[in-house]
């Protein structure tokens, strides 16, 4: 249930920072951890985990759950209830400044070769995407996800020496995708940063009719 979500997180220790938690930080505090040791925290990495795993499944085809799109549009049971979506939007907008505070730690890494990076940075990009996409007609998402640094974080992985055509990037390059298309107002944030738009114009994956992502290309030549 909506509530039963919201209690799993505040015990992994995934607290929001809307409602009196103290995000990552506090997180950290209670369980004796520097910020050297923010990467080895194992209740925060499975609450990321937790809420990515629902992000996708619960954003259909946009996301990469094609399997659940198929059954929805079957109309077969999904092992959701009706307005699922939108009890965990509501989460994932709660929590969605430690989200960014832990993707934003990530993309200045850039350790793009590592298979542990590479997962968060896939988990935190579905939480981002699921944001943006799911959001409902009054939220403002490029406004929450600009001023939390989520926004930020996302362009810094896509601009990490040759992740965004990496075949592991698939989650991230449709959450830039998404959060410019849901929110048109992030675009001239995320044209201006240095690289994106080289990205996707200069590459023969994206810039190519027969490259691996033309589609991904294709789109962006709509929305720059």
């Amino acid at each position: 249930s909506d509530g039963s979500i919201g209690r799993l997180l505040t015990a992994l220790g995934f607290e929001s920072s809307r409602h009196g938690g103290g995000g990552i930080g506090a997180v950290m505090e209670r369980l004796g951890l520097d910020e050297d040791a923010r990467g080895g925290d194992e209740d925060v990495g499975l609450a990321l985990e937790f809420l990515a795993y629902l992000c996708v499944r619960l954003g259909g085809e946009a996301l990469g759950d094609f399997a659940s799109a198929a059954s929805s549009s079957a109309g077969k049971p999904t092992g959701f209830g009706v307005g699922a979506a939108g009890h965990v939007w509501g989460h994932v907008d709660a929590h969605i400044g430690v989200v960014a505070e832990k993707f934003d730690a990530l993309a200045h890494v850039k350790a793009t070769g590592d298979n542990s990076w590479q997962q968060k940075v896939g988990m935190c990009s579905l939480i981002v995407a699921f944001h943006a996409a799911k959001a409902p007609g009054n939220a403002n998402p490029g406004d929450v996800l600009t001023k939390t640094g989520a926004l930020r974080a996302l362009c810094a992985a896509f601009t990490a020496p040759d992740n965004a055509a990496a075949p592991h990037s698939e989650a991230l390059r449709r959450a830039v995708l998404l959060v410019a298309a849901a929110a048109p107002e992030t675009v001239d944030f995320i044209a201006a940063v240095p690289g994106l738009r080289s990205e996707v114009e200069s590459r023969d994956e994206f810039r190519s009719p027969g490259g691996s992502l033309a589609a991904h290309g294709a789109l962006w030549e709509l929305l720059l």
